[in-house]
């Protein structure tokens, strides 16, 4: 008798075939196993890659920032000249160092006749201003108009702003 005619031969054959198949399936498991675990790896490895970098673009970033940082410089310390209009104060800064300095200035008009009574502007800061740079600043008056309190009458009886009723100066703010 042959042997693909005896009755355990189809049953045998088809158990070691599915023992190859299921042999060969889990192969296929532990090499996709073994892949996904090193894409995982290097996925990682290239998020701590990652991380450091990010530190040190943010380490040189503070760095220049620090290099780079404008000084404080007290206004009275530096070249400005200002001036007043019924609705501002301007200002002009000249920076005569060789490094970058930041400052505010306020305009104030007082009154002659009464010391007490004044208006004051906004405070205006240069911002960074660059080593032998100048910058022109501009800031509106706090509650009024210098005709407010600066006022005369003209021959017709209209009111007119009249800088010699008031005093204009400037004066440095402290550091914010």
């Amino acid at each position: 008798m042959r042997i693909d005619q005896r009755p355990w031969f189809w049953p045998a054959l088809l158990l070691a075939s599915s023992l190859v198949s299921s042999l060969l399936l889990m192969l296929g498991f532990a090499l996709t196993w073994r892949r996904l675990d090193e894409a995982n790896a290097n996925t990682n490895a290239t998020r701590t890659q990652l991380a450091g970098i990010v530190d040190l673009q943010q380490a040189t970033k503070d760095e220049l920032e620090r290099q780079n940082a404008a000084t404080w410089v007290d206004a009275k310390d530096t070249i400005n000249n200002c001036v007043a209009d019924n609705t501002s104060a301007s200002c002009t800064v000249t920076n005569l160092t060789d490094k970058p300095i930041v400052t505010c200035l306020q305009g104030v008009v007082t009154q002659k006749k009464a010391s007490g009574v004044n208006l004051h502007s906004l405070a205006m800061c240069t911002g960074r201003l660059e080593a032998f740079a100048t910058r022109e600043m501009s800031a509106p008056w706090v509650g009024g108009f210098a005709r407010d309190i600066c006022s005369s009458t003209d021959r017709f009886g209209n009111e007119m702003l009249d800088w010699q009723a008031c005093t204009f100066n400037s004066k440095p703010v402290s550091r914010p």
